[in-house]
């Protein structure tokens, strides 16, 4: 069976919207809980935290690689592009999207001991 140009060309761009449409943030993390617990999904919180220096700032769940977090919502983030950043998570809590059942969690910070791209 032989497919025109323009149906090939529609293919293509259904697929790319398809996976677009499937990747959330696009990043699957393993989320390291306190409890010893280990959870894996995608992250669909932004990142804020108040530098050490006194900077706050946005991070975008996408640009973000690791976080190590400390007592009481201090953390160590290292970001895609290399940047690292020390100082307190103003965030609450954080959503992920499991992996194993599609369902989104809200984790509390305190609960949380790092989580990193798988």
């Amino acid at each position: 069976m032989r497919y025109s140009g323009k149906m090939v060309g529609a293919l293509v761009a259904l697929t790319a919207v398809a996976l677009m449409a499937c990747a959330g943030t696009g990043k699957f993390y393993k989320l390291h809980l306190r409890a010893g617990d280990i959870l894996t999904g995608t992250l669909e919180s932004d990142i804020q935290m108040k530098t050490s220096r006194g900077a706050k700032l946005d991070l975008p769940a996408n640009s973000i690689e690791e976080i190590d977090f400390g007592r009481g919502g201090s953390a160590e983030v290292t970001l895609r592009d290399g940047n690292e950043f020390e100082g307190d998570v103003l965030n609450k809590s954080l959503k992920i999207k499991l992996s194993a059942t599609g369902k989104l969690e809200e984790i509390s910070i305190d609960k949380i001991e790092s989580f990193a791209r798988d």
